[in-house]
């Protein structure tokens, strides 16, 4: 018996949690089992960085990100809400971090602005991924199938700048518990 479809849910959790939610609730209404993010209740909402309530208050930024990245090689999908077309700098990492392990990405909208903290490196990888958006009148079950037809191709140049992109990133969260 296959196991059901599953995903990580990315996208920017000050500007768009609500929308996060609805695709979070339509994805698990629909058989998905979305793996991040548990919640969209926010336990300070003057944080710099986002924690909700299923995540543990007392782990750093930095942590917290390594647990989401940690989920998306198990997903089946990485779903990017994204409802301006816009995508920042933690969105784009998660995106680079799915190329790296081969994890399919699906996008809410296609891309139309970057955060300027965005290297072209990263926003190169966004050229060819299908965007929910242009196949809106499908189903759930057609978009997560039309995302298995996205592969990553990426030669070991390009890896390897990801790589580096990824790990100044991950320096760059905070590893102090914000409180």
């Amino acid at each position: 018996m296959e196991n059901p479809p599953s995903a990580v849910i990315i996208g920017s959790f000050r500007k768009d949690l609500a929308e996060i939610g609805a695709v979070a609730e339509a994805m698990r209404d629909q058989g998905v089992v979305v793996l991040s993010p548990r919640s969209q209740e926010v336990i300070d909402p003057r944080r710099e960085f986002v924690v909700l309530r299923s995540d543990c208050p007392t782990k750093s930024p930095r942590t917290l990100q390594r647990d989401v990245l940690a989920k998306i090689p198990r997903a089946s999908l990485v779903y990017l809400v994204n409802p301006t077309g816009y995508v920042g700098m933690s969105a784009a990492a998660e995106v680079a971090f799915s190329a790296l392990v081969q994890t399919r990405v699906l996008l809410y909208r296609s891309v139309n602005s970057f955060g300027t903290e965005v290297p072209n490196v990263l926003r190169d990888l966004f050229a060819n991924i299908p965007s929910a958006q242009e196949i809106s009148s499908r189903s759930l079950a057609d978009q997560l199938a039309l995302a298995r037809t996205h592969q990553w191709n990426l030669d070991e140049d390009v890896r390897s700048a990801v790589r580096l992109v990824l790990q100044s990133w991950m320096q760059s969260l905070s590893d102090q518990v914000q409180g």
